[in-house]
């Protein structure tokens, strides 16, 4: 019988939320004759409302690698919104151990996943990517048991290990609403079906209800 494989990991979030801020950051011309060889680009970060603010653990668990696969499903399609990056980071904080955070370096992780995810669907991955890899020992869990734990430095490894360690990939759906009407209030665009009849996403019917309102008006 094979033990359970355990992720001990607590992520940091900021009571005060999340925003985008731009941010001026020097670079240097590779062009030898330019007159001013460093000049200025301006970077998205995302950074607290408030650095001073309380500081809260959310525990990790599965719930959290199910809502940033929906970014990743999103951002395949070219339909992620920085508003989405910020409501992810608002629930479950940075991914990195920063007071900040390149909104650039966040979507870059989000496209390494999705090449991760392919390459293990088309059977091509044969290496795991060791930075993301922490090491393993022993932890004592629920009722006394000792379990093989991995204790994260980062939510970017938590995502990492579960992502390695998941049986199947999760299968996400598109609300019905939002494939026939667009964008509303509320409304998830993608989710995990917990039935294979489920067309829309799960916010109390009101997606199902607009729906079949737009359906009866049109």
């Amino acid at each position: 019988m094979i033990t359970d494989i355990k992720i001990d990991f607590h992520c940091k979030v900021n009571r005060s939320g999340y925003k985008l801020i731009k941010r001026g950051e020097a670079t240097k011309h590779n062009n030898q004759w330019t007159l001013n060889p460093v000049g200025t680009i301006e970077k998205e970060y995302i950074t607290p409302h408030s650095e001073d603010a309380e500081m809260m653990e959310v525990v990790y668990n599965i719930n959290i690698f199910t809502d940033f696969r929906k970014l990743m499903k999103l951002n395949e399609r070219g339909n992620l919104k920085n508003s989405e990056v910020i409501i992810f980071c608002k629930n479950y904080g940075l991914t990195q151990n920063a007071k900040s955070e390149g909104l650039e370096d966040f979507r870059e992780f989000l496209d390494f996943m999705q090449i991760q995810e392919k390459r293990r669907s088309s059977g091509e991955l044969t290496q795991i990517e060791r930075k993301y890899f922490p090491q393993i020992s022993f932890g004592i869990w629920e009722g006394g048991k000792i379990h093989p734990t991995y204790k994260p430095i980062n939510l970017r490894e938590a995502i990492y290990l579960t992502w390695i360690f998941s049986s199947h990939t999760s299968t996400l759906r598109k609300c019905k609403y939002y494939s026939d009407y667009g964008s509303r209030e509320g409304c998830f665009q993608v989710f995990e079906p917990k039935r294979d009849d489920a067309e829309f996403c799960s916010n109390g019917g009101k997606c199902r209800a607009a729906w079949h309102q737009k359906r009866i008006y049109k």
